[in-house]
């Protein structure tokens, strides 16, 4: 048994077989899993102290999230014969070395040893391409296997971090994370069709204009009449002095044709100065 930065390593192939086989029965047989896993839920390296881990490249790349994403609603791991407690970590680099934030974090839970423990989560969480997987031990489990030198891992101890911590990790090789997870497929939602355009309402039909009512004629002023030459009578003072004669005072026919041949007298004087009068009508 070895110790490196903390972990030692059990020298048990018959224990290692043991798992691989277990772990092939609970993955063919467990509904669950109808995603894409990621990861190996194998585990011989011992973590006896907290500490985070992150798995950031590995010769398969099994532990990266595949292109397009979705999100991990189970994880898996190896427990020997001390129970942690362990939990999920998924990682997501930030571009610079060694340098990772996290993303999300499954609640912490104590492991039933000897056996492959799958954990199902209340709330799945979402990933995206090229997010890796990590592993928080808080008390002594086992943690990692042991792999080719291409593989390589970080390690952070102290506290547990927070969603949305980033951190700065150590960094190891030849080892592999005792994690493994389901990627579920992004759930594409189908927006519902679109409603066809409401037509404009139509408005009622307007109602033809109302023509403006036609006033009663007027009746003609008292006093005319409509026959021929008699026209309209002009009631000026004019005709109040015809209506007596201006010599004999004898009154004339209010008609108008009665002025019109009205008696016109010439006073002649003779030798004697007797005045006569002759008489005669305008009209003649």
């Amino acid at each position: 048994m070895r110790s490196v930065k903390g972990l030692r390593q059990l020298k048990h192939p018959g224990v290692i077989a043991s798992a691989v086989a277990l772990l092939a029965m609970v993955f063919s047989a467990n509904p669950a899993f109808a995603g894409t896993t990621i990861g190996n839920a194998g585990g011989t390296s011992i973590c006896s102290q907290p500490v985070s881990l992150v798995q950031m490249s590995s010769s398969t790349g099994a532990y990266t999230v595949p292109a397009g994403g979705g999100s991990i609603s189970s994880w898996s791991t190896q427990a020997t014969a001390w129970p942690g407690p362990v939990g999920l970590q998924v990682w997501r680099p930030t571009g610079t070395a060694l340098t990772y934030t996290l993303i999300g974090a499954s609640p912490l839970v104590t492991l039933a040893t000897g056996t492959v423990n799958t954990i199902t989560l209340a709330t799945p969480i979402l990933v995206q391409a090229g997010d890796l997987l990590g592993l928080r031990v808080e008390m002594k489990a086992a943690c990692m296997q042991p792999t080719t030198p291409t593989d390589v891992y970080g390690v952070t101890s102290g506290t547990n971090p927070t969603k949305g911590s980033t951190i700065v990790f150590s960094s190891g090789t030849t080892e592999q994370l005792d994690v493994a997870a389901i990627v579920d497929a992004p759930v594409v939602v189908t927006p519902p069709p679109t409603a066809p355009p409401t037509a404009p309402p139509t408005a009622p039909p307007t109602a033809p204009p109302t023509a403006p009512p036609t006033a009663a004629p007027t009746p003609p002023p008292s006093g005319s009449t409509g026959n021929g030459n008699h026209g309209t009578t002009d009631n000026t003072a004019d005709e109040a002095e015809q209506d007596t004669d201006r010599d004999t005072g004898t009154p004339l026919h209010p008609h108008v044709h009665h002025r019109i041949h009205k008696a016109t007298f010439v006073s002649t004087h003779t030798e004697r100065g007797e005045a006569t009068w002759s008489g005669r009508r305008d009209s003649d």
